[in-house]
């Protein structure tokens, strides 16, 4: 080949391609599922709730897919109501827990135009004492009473009628002893 001065010339030769190495990603990442599920006293809401119990496993990952479970991480509670998040010990009731679950209990029976003198029946033979009962009662109903004066009911200070004879309730003032 003859080169002639000024003019362009081009020679491609093909090169090898180089070696590329694709980056690999791989890590780890947490995984939530439900386990269970129940009624609790929520100290959030400060009544009998339902809730999920949850479970965090620690997955590996390739390429951001989870293949397989590497370890438990931790179980916690969330209240299906508030969406609180409390720990497993949460569902251990305590005194106060169980004192406030009766009262919440006690103020639903009273909301739902239950006497008394009913809910006093089901809480003694229940196992409560008369003194715990009469608190969950005043409790419940924030000292707020009616009664009939025909058939002698308590009911709740909202309730206008009685459920029992249909009477119209009147403001209770508890009497002497």
């Amino acid at each position: 080949m003859r080169l002639e001065p000024g003019a362009l010339y081009c020679t491609w030769r093909p090169q090898p391609a180089p070696h590329t190495m694709l980056p690999i990603f791989f890590g780890t990442k947490g995984k939530t599922t439900d386990v269970a599920r129940g009624q609790f006293f929520c100290p959030h809401c400060r009544g009998v709730r339902p809730y999920l119990r949850k479970k965090v496993t620690n997955y590996f990952t390739l390429y951001f897919i989870p293949l397989f479970p590497t370890h438990e991480l931790s179980e916690f509670i969330t209240c299906q109501v508030c969406q609180a998040s409390f720990p497993t010990e949460v569902l251990r009731p305590t005194a106060e827990s169980r004192a406030l679950e009766v009262v919440e209990t006690v103020r639903a029976q009273l909301q739902s135009g239950h006497a008394v003198q009913t809910i006093v029946a089901g809480l003694l033979q229940a196992g409560s004492s008369r003194e715990d009962a009469a608190v969950a009662i005043y409790a419940a109903a924030e000292g707020k009473l009616t009664a009939c004066e025909h058939c002698n009911l308590l009911y709740v200070g909202h309730l206008a009628f009685c459920s029992n004879c249909g009477q119209r309730l009147v403001p209770y003032e508890r009497r002497p002893d």
